[in-house]
């Protein structure tokens, strides 16, 4: 099982950058994502939700505020990026969601998606992460049940095509028990 390393705080936060490394020869590195890597993010968002109602905007991107609802991270091997997720935090909402993960092609199979969402169990700021998957997407939802999500409901016909969302959940507890190491 591959690691990732995590970069510390926000960039925007306190000026550093500090590196934090959950195994040395891991090679995904998931940090915070920044307006540059915009055109990445894009390019994942367009090719694997095309049509989704939900996609981010470069705006919503480039007005991330540390503590802000939005978190976007990326993941990437070597300078290249080959992945990402993002969390949001709505109000009146006891979970972080998972609003998209998406993995390169090239990248799959190689610990991106298992540290994408070891990041996202590291950031997350509500004690639950609740995302959407569709029925037919067996890899994904393997990757999430490996990673100790549970499915907690169907919704039926919920995406344009009429494909049923699984919804799944995983309880990662209140951030203050959580390890930032």
């Amino acid at each position: 099982s591959q690691g990732c390393a995590l970069m510390g705080p926000h960039p925007s936060c306190s000026g550093g950058q500090e590196r934090m490394t959950a195994n040395d020869a891991s090679p995904v590195l998931v940090r915070f994502a920044k307006p540059a890597d915009w055109p990445a993010i894009d390019g994942f968002l367009e090719a694997q939700f095309p049509h989704d109602p939900n996609r981010l905007t470069g705006n919503e991107l480039s007005t991330l505020a540390p503590g802000g609802p939005l978190s976007v991270l990326i993941a990437e091997i070597e300078t290249e990026v080959c992945g990402f997720i993002v969390l949001r935090d709505r109000r009146f909402r006891p979970w972080t969601g998972i609003d998209f993960i998406g993995v390169a092609p090239h990248a799959a199979r190689q610990g991106v998606g298992k540290a994408l969402m070891r990041a996202a169990f590291a950031r997350a700021a509500r004690p639950v992460l609740r995302l959407f998957v569709h029925a037919s997407n067996a890899p994904a939802r393997a990757l999430y049940v490996n990673t100790g999500f549970r499915h907690t409901s169907t919704k039926a016909s919920h995406y344009p095509n009429g494909e049923d969302a699984v919804v799944m959940m995983r309880w990662v507890g209140p951030r203050w028990l959580r390890s930032q190491k």
